[in-house]
């Protein structure tokens, strides 16, 4: 099990969670790195569409992996 970079960062503009740089950050770091085969998010995604215009979504086609989301 790894955790990402930011896991344990808050920052209450952005209703308790890190920034969306952040949360980017590390989507885009777990789809890249090839130990990593699945992907559980185990909190809310209230303001996970803030995220959806800086998805680099080639990266996670081109890096498929079980994403499993928990809200």
């Amino acid at each position: 099990v790894v955790f990402s970079p930011n896991t344990n960062d808050t920052n209450w503009d952005y209703m308790g969670s890190s920034s969306i740089e952040k949360r980017v950050a590390d989507i885009h770091s777990a789809f890249s790195d090839k130990s990593v085969k699945a992907i559980f998010t185990v909190i809310g995604g209230f303001n996970s569409n803030q995220l959806l215009e800086y998805i680099d979504y080639d990266l996670i086609k081109n890096n498929p992996k079980i994403f499993f989301i928990f809200s």
